[in-house]
């Protein structure tokens, strides 16, 4: 992604790496050089099942893929998983 371009912002999720499902990144496109925290409201979601998720970006025509993280969710908590370590839980709202 070149930095100040508008680039749009994606997630792909799913049970496996093949994702089969996507959500739009918020706020969406995004502007500028800085770094700008996104967000996506995910459907489709059940309870004790681990998911596989990435994000998708697209600048001037070059789509790039970040790396596979995986999440569970538990009850009402989410655990991630990224780069071998897990996160705090979070609390779905």
């Amino acid at each position: 992604m070149q930095m100040g371009k508008v680039t749009t912002i994606t997630f792909e999720y799913g049970q496996d790496i093949n994702y089969g499902s996507s959500a739009s990144g918020s706020p969406n496109p995004i502007t500028g050089s800085s770094p700008t925290g996104v967000s996506a409201n995910i459907t489709g979601i059940n309870p004790g099942i681990t998911y596989h998720f990435r994000v998708k970006t697209v600048s001037l025509g070059v789509t790039a893929y970040g790396t596979d993280q995986h999440l569970q969710f538990v009850g009402e908590l989410v655990l991630m998983h990224m780069n071998h370590q897990t996160l705090m839980p979070r609390r779905l709202h």
